[in-house]
């Protein structure tokens, strides 16, 4: 494997201003979570379909749930038995009510141990879920307060002819990033040698320009390892492990995280100090747009 660069020649790290970067953690909608993110207020997070329904129950959506400049990423990535209650109508319904700013669309489980056949059938079942979120997105764009949710595409398949439609998906929709769920090679024994040797063949059959986002791994001394293409992962342990809410004040809290978050970003090569800096002149812009007015 090549060794990492500063950054990747290509990747378009600041094309969109929200788009996933460095650590995201992943939350469930209980006390514990909610008091971590009151105080550390995170850049961005990610959260189940499942609990964004629960939370869309509360007569919340991401907006009024999360800080206003977390970006809010909602998942059908989940376990097998909570996957097989989600339906289309179900996933539309919850995007709707919860008003996220990106959404990874129909997933399906697909395994080594499957059958290549009915490895081919989730495969097409995810990609025709993924186009059918698209179009549904794009035709009712006015069900939702500002923007639609921006489709973020799984990258589904064992083999890179099985993976080839889906990274062809994600690049004619021009996405920020694609997603690869890593938690199947981490769950009942590591294998990171595998997740490794598929991340490179993405690495070789993607366009440069089209960034990879993990989900289910936030061990930094394991990212490390992965190629350059990986610009953001998503995880739940990792981030709160090493936090105690009902004991820790403050300032260790988010110490803690801000620890988790640096060591994640600088395993990644991701250009985190430049893009904050971005991240905080353009809200100030957006806030007094008199600044561009006195500089023209």
């Amino acid at each position: 494997m090549q060794k990492k660069s500063p950054t990747h020649p290509a990747i378009r790290y600041a094309d969109s201003r929200d788009s996933p970067l460095g650590m995201i953690p992943r939350m469930e909608p209980q006390w514990s979570h909610e008091r971590v993110f009151e105080i550390v207020k995170p850049a961005q997070v990610m959260v189940k379909i499942e609990n964004a329904r629960r939370i869309a129950k509360r007569n919340e959506t991401a907006q009024s749930y999360f800080h206003p400049d977390t970006t809010v990423i909602t998942t059908t990535t989940t376990d097998d038995a909570e996957l097989a209650k989600v339906t289309r109508d179900h996933e539309w319904e919850v995007l709707k009510a919860f008003q996220p700013d990106y959404h990874i669309p129909a997933d399906h489980s697909v395994y080594k141990s499957l059958s290549e056949s009915k490895r081919v059938e989730r495969e097409a079942k995810c990609l025709s879920g993924m186009r059918w979120v698209r179009d549904k997105l794009q035709d009712n764009s006015n069900a939702f307060r500002g923007d639609p949710p921006e489709i973020l595409p799984l990258i589904k398949g064992v083999t890179p002819e099985e993976r080839a439609p889906f990274i062809v998906f994600a690049q004619n929709i021009g996405a920020p990033t694609a997603v690869f769920y890593a938690a199947q090679y981490i769950t009942g024994g590591w294998r990171l040698p595998d997740l490794v040797d598929d991340l490179n063949s993405i690495d070789e059959n993607a366009a440069d320009e089209l960034p990879i986002t993990l989900i289910g791994l936030l061990q930094s001394e394991r990212l490390d390892e992965l190629p350059n293409r990986v610009v953001a992962s998503a995880g739940f342990s990792g981030w709160f492990k090493h936090i105690a809410p009902r004991k820790d004040p403050p300032e260790e809290v988010s110490e803690a995280y801000q620890t988790t978050a640096e060591a994640v970003h600088k395993a990644l090569n991701t250009p985190n100090a430049h893009r904050d800096l971005q991240i905080q002149l353009e809200r100030e812009i957006h806030r007094h747009p008199e600044i561009l007015k006195a500089g023209s």
